[in-house]
């Protein structure tokens, strides 16, 4: 064999070396690739599976409502009662603390009387002088479900608030418990500190555009009234908050780092 086969030979040798090299790691990399596909796709029929055996009711949401009383229709102002559809101790002591707060707003509408003269009121809707106006709003990632109550206040005078008080209440689906803030922010390695910090630097940098009060929106901070915390359904942990201003007081909110 002469020198030109032996070169051939070699480069011929190398060539189906480096095709080996080259269909085993793709061999590899794709069995990977099914397996933790096929690996996720098992994790989450299991969580299907376990989260299903909380539902008290099979057939209906991890948050649902019920028992709609609408207050005014020309206002879309309607009160009704969250569920939390889940068999723990936590969800029964949340559905009743919802049920107090529904049954507190419900109890506290004023309307105009027959003796009181429109001079109040020129505008009044539906003859309601004064009322909690009341929203919610669902956000679900993976095991996790957060329902949280924005609450605002009609009067006759001055129209529909922006939002005055919010609270959040976040589960896990799986185990039934509530994660308070406390566990928020252990889950997602962050703190409350770094929250505050960056709420500062937001309020800062937007400060004289709005005529922002940014020391005493910072001292307003409070838990379930003038911030609340909940997982976005991107996975992102969002801390919702009021800025007050020297004007009309507004909510904006930042994702925790």
């Amino acid at each position: 064999m002469n020198e030109e086969e032996n070169s051939y030979l070699g480069f011929s040798f190398f060539f189906l070396l480096i095709l080996g090299i080259v269909c085993g790691g793709t061999f590899l990399i794709y069995r990977n690739h099914t397996e933790k596909l096929e690996n996720r796709v098992m994790v989450a029929e299991e969580k299907e599976k376990v989260s299903d055996k909380l539902k008290k009711e099979k057939a209906k949401d991890f948050i649902y409502y019920q028992d709609e009383i609408s207050i005014s229709e020309n206002l879309s102002m309607v009160y009704k009662y969250p569920v939390i559809n889940l068999e723990s101790e936590d969800a029964v002591s949340v559905t009743n603390e919802l049920k107090n707060i529904i049954n507190e707003k419900k109890a506290s509408v004023e309307k105009i009387s027959a003796n009181e003269t429109y001079t109040i009121c020129r505008e009044s809707i539906d003859n309601i002088k004064k009322a909690a106006v009341l929203d919610f709003g669902v956000f679900t990632y993976h095991e996790y479900v957060t329902l949280v109550l924005y609450e605002s206040m009609y009067s006759c005078d001055s129209g529909v608030s922006n939002i005055l008080k919010m609270r959040s209440y976040t589960f896990n689906v799986l185990t039934g418990k509530r994660l308070s803030s406390t566990d928020l922010l252990s889950l997602y390695n962050t703190s409350f500190t770094r929250g505050v910090t960056q709420i500062r630097e937001e309020l800062i940098k937007n400060q004289f555009e709005n005529n922002i009060k940014v020391e005493e929106t910072i001292n307003s901070l409070k838990e379930n009234e003038t911030y609340i915390l909940y997982i976005a359904e991107d996975g992102e942990l969002i801390l919702k908050y009021i800025v007050k201003t020297n004007t009309v007081d507004y909510n904006d909110n930042i994702s925790l780092k």
